[in-house]
């Protein structure tokens, strides 16, 4: 017990975010093992449970929350049913031969005994930042990870929400409740983001979140890189490229650590969940492999043909210019800002095959409520946003490889 990891022992958090499809949990995972960073692996935003809930609860109820919002990381002879836990890592943790390891699961009874250390006698949350830390450092005490001298702790808190923005979460923390806040929104060059995230969800997995309105909308505007333009009086952000970390991940990881202040440990060559090294299963034109986090098969030069046509990938380029060259995205299609609005209206006349993929997918899943035109849709989201572009847009800085 002394030598347990305590809340209030962590000091900094970020806050990581994505685009959906981008690299996310390929990120976590080479984190996982690095002394200083505790995960929560997958951990997706606990927000709600704790304004709904969560913030009035004490004693014996609200150990019984916390534990029931744990489901999907415990052991229980009900972890292979889909329904408990929202299935936290089976498909995605698994050995080469695709076989789900169990030893991921940590034990229920350890995890509670830990949560009552943590909260003390007086088993009731002051914050959600307490909610926060008393979670990470329970689970990573079960881990067998213990406190060092002189370490600076942070939460890699993964909350796993496209077009996410970063200011939303600061009505919940306090400043005096951690020394450092940091965002990190993890992106992905948006023409291959939009091909990889149709072909996956629309055309190979047919996602019933696809032929939401809402969920589609998150998709194509983090595409957009709104997310990532900058907001007056508000610093604490940055972006780290897929693309980067997967071909130089030593160097970009070492200027992730600069960042925080963190040394740079061998752990990070690895990808792992708890510290047990991983695989994950990679739809390839020769079916499915199980692979590393470090394999470069996710970015292999691919035709987008399955999912849209040549005049498709054009447009998006065009439409997706000002993000791409913000962060270093190679383009030689003319800028939109370049085009007069009629010239713009005539080249977005033209429907685009992706999103008539995914209106085929609503008329097959989707409710009657749930159906709409995709491509009139999307041709006004995108004149809405070229109508609206500033010339002199901001956005937050890249995390870039060390030289």
């Amino acid at each position: 017990i002394e030598d347990n990891i305590k809340e209030e022992d962590i000091q900094n958090i970020i806050l990581f975010n994505n685009m959906s499809n981008s690299g996310s949990y390929y990120l976590e995972q080479l984190l996982d093992g690095h002394r200083n960073i505790l995960c929560l692996p997958y951990s997706e935003t606990l927000e709600n449970v704790y304004v709904n809930r969560m913030q009035y609860l004490e004693g014996d109820e609200l150990l019984i929350e916390m534990m029931a919002q744990m489901l999907g990381y415990l052991h229980s002879e009900f972890e292979e049913l889909y329904c408990v836990g929202q299935h936290r890592f089976q498909g995605y943790c698994v050995n080469q031969e695709g076989h789900f390891i169990k030893d991921i699961y940590i034990d229920p009874t350890i995890f509670i005994q830990q949560l009552k250390l943590q909260l003390g006698d007086n088993r009731k949350l002051k914050s959600y930042a307490h909610m926060l830390k008393v979670y990470f450092a329970a689970y990573n005490n079960c881990l067998g990870k213990k406190k060092e001298k002189n370490t600076e702790y942070w939460i890699f808190y993964h909350m796993h929400l496209p077009n996410y923005d970063p200011s939303t979460m600061y009505a919940h923390l306090n400043a005096d409740e951690f020394k450092r806040v940091e965002n990190l929104i993890i992106i992905r060059e948006p023409v291959q983001h939009c091909y990889s995230w149709i072909r996956r969800f629309v055309m190979k997995e047919k996602n019933n979140a696809a032929v939401k309105k809402e969920a589609f909308s998150h998709i194509i505007n983090s595409e957009l890189g709104i997310m990532l333009e900058k907001k007056k009086g508000f610093e604490n952000v940055k972006a780290i490229k897929f693309e980067d970390l997967k071909s130089k991940p030593e160097e970009t990881l070492k200027s992730l650590c600069r960042w925080i202040d963190i040394p740079y440990m061998d752990s990070l060559k690895s990808t792992t969940v708890n510290g047990i090294e991983i695989y994950f299963p990679a739809l390839t034109p020769d079916g499915m492999k199980y692979i590393t986090g470090n394999d470069q098969t996710p970015v292999a030069c691919v035709r987008f043909t399955e999912a849209m046509t040549l005049w498709d990938e054009t447009r998006l380029n065009m439409i997706f210019s000002s993000f791409k060259k913000a962060y270093g995205y190679e383009n030689s299609i003319p800028e939109f800002l370049e085009f007069s609005r009629e010239q713009l209206k005539d080249i977005l006349k033209r429907d685009f095959k992706f999103a008539t993929l995914v209106e085929e997918l609503i008329c097959e899943k989707g409710a009657e409520d749930e159906r709409y035109n995709v491509n009139e849709w999307i041709k006004k989201l995108f004149m809405e946003y070229i109508e609206s572009h500033q010339k002199e847009k901001e956005y937050y800085p890249c995390i870039l490889p060390e030289d």
